[in-house]
């Protein structure tokens, strides 16, 4: 039976609520969150089979309270986690010496769907180890750097990246890159239907995947990037290989669809990608089997 956090006496009172909201999740009981803005200062350590639900994110906020550092929350080696219509503020200019708003690691069989992501002072959402997960209908912005970066790091398979909106990401570029949705040696992973605009740097970022599909996005208006980014990196064991890109809009960017370096037997076709700044398509040094066809430029 789900549980309301006001039976943790977790209130949205403008009270610091992170030993509240922490014994909550502690209790392994599936969480209602009921509206209101509730104050975290400090961080939360997520568990396997967590179930968070509000009423919708314009309506339920976590925010970290003014001066916090850290992470806001964080999790490794978990599974079956469940975070669903509520947001998250970083509140990134009354904290300067805070991270991540989300730092996970080897999370699992889990999903964010219909959550916001607002100010994060550096990366909104960043999964390490990221497989057989979902990411569907969030929204999020206003990040210091990237708005959602997974991979890098573990095994990063099997997830789906499904109509997000992602815009606005890269606040403080001195701090790194701006990009909206950034997968670094990923596998297997479907990217579609996600609007990501006006972020700082790339709009969406390939570097060394294989096997994976980015369709039906809309990526306009990168601010000093691309649409779409495919890299396969330098490195003698490094390529984007086996991609599909097919049906993405990218408009009002450097280039539509950038292709540096490596990015072998991967098909590349039908994109709009007229109207940006320097070409609609640039193609990669080594493009070993690879198909470019059918895209307006």
């Amino acid at each position: 039976m789900t549980v309301s956090l006001a039976a943790f006496n977790c209130l949205p009172n403008g009270s610091n609520m992170v030993t509240a909201l922490q014994a909550a999740i502690d209790s392994g009981s599936p969480l209602y969150a009921p509206p209101g803005e509730y104050i975290i200062d400090g961080t939360i350590t997520l568990r396997s089979l967590l179930s968070l639900v509000g009423d919708g994110r314009g309506s339920v906020s976590f925010k970290r309270a003014p001066g916090a550092s850290g992470h806001l929350f964080q999790g490794t080696n978990l599974s079956k986690i469940t975070l669903s219509r509520v947001a998250f503020n970083g509140n990134r200019t009354n904290c300067p010496n805070a991270q991540n708003t989300f730092e996970l690691t080897n999370v699992t069989f889990s999903s964010l769907t219909e959550c916001g992501f607002s100010n994060a002072k550096l990366i909104a959402v960043r999964w390490f180890g990221c497989s057989h997960n979902l990411i569907l209908g969030n929204e999020i912005s206003g990040s210091g750097t990237i708005g959602l970066r997974m991979g890098q790091t573990g095994d990063n398979y099997n997830t789906r990246v499904i109509a997000n909106h992602v815009y606005n990401n890269g606040q403080e570029p001195a701090a790194g890159y701006g990009i909206g949705i950034s997968l670094d040696a990923c596998r297997r992973f479907i990217v579609t239907g996600n609007n990501s605009h006006n972020n700082d740097d790339n709009n969406i970022d390939l570097w060394n995947c294989q096997d994976s599909t980015v369709t039906g996005n809309t990526c306009i208006a990168s601010a000093h990037a691309d649409g779409i980014a495919l890299d396969g990196g330098t490195g003698s064991g490094n390529t984007d290989s086996d991609l599909v890109v097919t049906g993405n809009i990218c408009r009002f960017n450097r280039y539509g669809i950038n292709m540096a370096n490596k990015v072998a037997y991967s098909i590349v076709s039908g994109n709009n990608l007229r109207g940006n700044t320097t070409a609609g398509m640039q193609t990669p040094s080594i493009s070993t089997g690879s198909v470019f066809t059918g895209n307006v430029v």
